[in-house]
């Protein structure tokens, strides 16, 4: 017999503490819904009732309430304009008749009135309602009460998502991206961008950049937040580009460390970063090296940090950075150096590939300091049989710098 069957069977006796728990649950949701205070005071009587299908009617009720109450936040011309369905109302109350609770649904995320991970628990909430009304014969089993709670969640989610504070298509843009999982995005989100006008991508990118920058942690939006961005930056003119550069840069001048890393990354897609002047892109290069321990440890950490470095200039690096430099540079090469050998790892760490040219055209000083913990690398290395064998590898790098037209005169003036 399966777990859900037994359950079937087990009697009811808890059915008590199942109306304190959910009350629990609903007084959550009872801050979101005070100007609905008829609904909340039918789902208690139901609830105290024991009336768990008029229960699940006044929750679907009052949730379709407050998605009504979000369309009519945008007004009627923009519901005419916008629903997608062929209303044409001419008052409010025409909305309040319109009965159909899934082309509700529709009609919301057309106008932009809720974002898809929001119509996403009110299709759930309301599938799961429809079943449990064909399947709950007076009181409801254990696995029905789980299921009732569940619901609870659901709505919760949709009621305290915020709501959407003004109702232009700028305002709705930056709304779907801050409150949407980035799966739910693809979808529709470049038919918005067609909507914005040149002054409004611009705004709304700055907008987002702004907001990416300033969180001081990630949430489950940031990624949304990163592909918002991209679609407005792909689908702007380069003038307004070249604009948003120019505000990219002042509002850098002053970042934290952790401000221009999350510049990087967002900006990282659209080429704008790589672009910057080099007092921004030689602060973040030299802080990504500040975090030595943290990049020896890291293989995908250092093998991004050298695609940056090929993009930016090896140059950026302070006098101050060299040694630390120089022992990411070691480190990794020893390890993923090999040509015949880099290609059993994850693709991306072929960009060891990339030192030997660093060490071509970085200047003299940084050469020296390489050259000096070469020097003390290659001495622990000999005392270690298994990895002595390895040292071959670090030839390229020697030659890369016997090659150097520098150091050619040096030799030859010795």
């Amino acid at each position: 017999m399966q777990i859900d069957e037994i359950l079937e069977l087990v009697p009811h006796q808890d059915e008590t503490g199942f109306k304190i728990g959910l009350i629990d649950n609903l007084n959550m949701l009872f801050p979101c819904i005070e100007k609905y205070k008829e609904s909340k005071v039918a789902l208690l009587i139901s609830l105290s009732c024991g009336d768990y299908l008029g229960f699940l009617e006044h929750l679907v009720e009052m949730m379709m309430k407050e998605l009504r109450s979000r369309i009519l936040h945008l007004g009627l011309d923009v519901f005419n304009a916008e629903n997608g369905a062929g209303h044409n109302f001419r008052s409010e109350s025409e909305l309040e008749n319109l009965g159909d609770d899934m082309e509700l649904i529709v009609i919301a995320l057309n106008m932009g009135a809720i974002s898809p991970t929001q119509e996403r628990c009110l299709y759930h909430v309301l599938d799961e309602v429809a079943r449990l009304d064909d399947k709950i014969h007076i009181k409801p089993t254990k696995k029905q009460m789980k299921r009732i709670k569940g619901l609870i969640t659901g709505v919760h989610i949709f009621l305290v998502t915020p709501r959407l504070e003004k109702w232009d298509v700028a305002e709705r843009y930056f709304f779907m991206v801050r409150n949407s999982e980035p799966d739910d995005l693809t979808s529709f989100l470049n038919s918005f961008v067609k909507k914005l006008t040149e002054e409004e991508k611009e705004k709304t990118a700055e907008k987002l950049f702004l907001e990416y920058i300033e969180e001081k942690s990630p949430t489950i939006f940031t990624d949304s937040i990163e592909f918002g961005f991209r679609s407005l930056w792909f689908g702007m003119q380069e003038d307004s580009k070249d604009r948003l550069k120019i505000k990219f840069y002042e509002r850098l001048i002053e970042a934290s460390e952790e401000g221009l890393e999350m510049a990087s990354i967002i900006l990282g897609n659209s080429d704008a970063f790589r672009h910057m002047p080099d007092e921004i892109l030689s602060r973040y290069i030299n802080s990504r090296f500040g975090a030595k321990n943290e990049l020896l440890e890291e293989p995908i950490m250092i093998n991004s940090l050298l695609v940056e470095l090929f993009e930016m200039g090896i140059n950026l690096v302070d006098k101050e950075n060299y040694q630390s430099a120089s022992e990411v540079f070691l480190n990794f090469y020893f390890e993923y150096g090999d040509e015949s050998t880099y290609e059993l790892y994850n693709y991306k760490l072929s960009a060891s590939m990339f030192i030997p040219g660093f060490l071509g055209e970085c200047s003299l000083g940084f050469v020296n300091c390489f050259v000096k913990e070469l020097e003390d690398f290659v001495r622990v290395k000999m005392k270690d049989p298994e990895s002595r064998s390895g040292l071959v590898v670090l030839n390229d790098l020697i030659d890369a710098i016997n090659d150097r037209e520098d150091i050619k005169e040096r030799k030859n003036g010795a």
